[in-house]
């Protein structure tokens, strides 16, 4: 039996999250995100989701190339059988219309899940009380984006991304929790150590259980260098999840995804 059929073979019934994911920037920009390249390598090596982002805030995204909605970059993955997911980075300015937006994409799209993008427009001050002033405004903008979210008919599975150290920032995880949002932690361990999968992963567990928790990988040079997908892949399996996405897709390389084939 080939390795392609035996990775294909391990991930069979897995549910959409714990599956493997790429994750999408600027489609088109570039080799690695170039639809045709993606369609032949990703399902080689077990990944059969990409993720793609599809707004900012309130705003349509179409990306650098201009592509990231476009049924002509989408039509090659969709003939590999790959799933598209959608993501946004949300601002909290106006979280009800940044809300229908991706609502209206996911549906337009046909996007099997949405990840929200929730960081720094959503933390407080940690002198800040969260029932009060600035916590509470910061509070109201997670739970006013979920109950216009959860509002709309037809929404598809909901994921969160964010901080991958939930003990670390303070975020109004609880509210993400209890309507269901999978938590897809940034464990960039390519920023610091201190964001591990196994960490971040251990620290969620405050909200999530750890069957809903499922890793982002930084697969390019950060602060802390650039580790490889096998050393990855051996930190998620310390983490002991099931679901990774590789972000970005667009400094990912071939040997990356081999090695992360039997990883999460």
């Amino acid at each position: 039996m080939s390795s392609s059929s035996t990775v294909l073979r391990s991930i069979k019934h897995r549910s959409l999250w714990q599956r493997r994911w790429a994750v999408v920037w600027n489609a088109g920009a570039d080799l690695r995100s170039d639809p045709e390249w993606l369609a032949f390598h990703l399902p080689r090596f077990g990944f059969d989701t990409v993720c793609v982002k599809v707004c900012d805030g309130s705003h349509e995204y179409h990306g650098s190339a201009g592509v990231n909605l476009a049924s002509s970059w989408l039509a090659p993955l969709r003939a590999a059988r790959l799933r598209i997911a959608g993501w946004g980075y949300l601002y909290g300015f106006d979280p009800t219309a940044e809300a229908s937006l991706a609502a209206r994409l996911a549906h337009e799209l046909g996007l099997v899940a949405f990840v929200a993008d929730a960081e720094k427009e959503f933390e407080f001050d940690p002198v800040h009380d969260p029932q009060r002033d600035a916590g509470k405004a910061r509070y109201a903008r997670s739970r006013q984006w979920l109950t216009a979210w959860r509002a709309i008919k037809g929404t598809p599975a909901l994921g969160l991304t964010s901080f991958g150290r939930v003990d670390l920032h303070r975020l109004d995880w609880q509210a993400w929790a209890s309507a269901g949002a999978r938590f897809c932690p940034q464990a960039y361990f390519n920023e610091s150590h201190e964001l591990a999968p196994a960490l971040c992963v251990k620290h969620a567990a405050t909200y999530w259980d750890r069957r809903l928790v499922h890793p982002w990988l930084g697969l390019y040079a950060g602060a802390a260098g650039r580790p490889s997908g096998a050393e990855y892949a051996a930190l998620v399996k310390s983490a002991g999840t099931y679901g990774l996405a590789v972000y970005l897709s667009d400094t990912a390389s071939v040997t990356d995804y081999a090695e992360l084939a039997h990883a999460g």
